[in-house]
């Protein structure tokens, strides 16, 4: 007899699958990724040139990455 294992963390660990897969597949939204790790070092170095290269650095690495993915998504005319 089989059993219906669907449950409310399958349907959460499918939903993350599929965000991690649309972020693989776009390299704007690779770029807000790359960002967020950038800012997470300069809040981890917290003191110093470093820490606020590495903050500097995300925000814009973040901005741009940003309108990148929307100016791609509006040229496609994507909802």
């Amino acid at each position: 007899m089989v059993t219906d294992t669907t449950t409310k963390s399958r349907e959460g660990f499918s939903a993350g699958v599929a965000y991690l897969e649309k972020v693989r597949r776009s390299k704007p939204l690779q770029g807000v990724v790359f960002g967020l790790v950038l800012v997470g070092i300069g809040l981890v170095l917290q003191v110093g040139v470093m820490a606020g290269m590495m903050g500097i650095y995300g925000i814009s690495a973040i901005l741009v990455s940003t309108v990148a993915y929307v100016a791609l998504r509006v040229l496609r005319r994507e909802p």
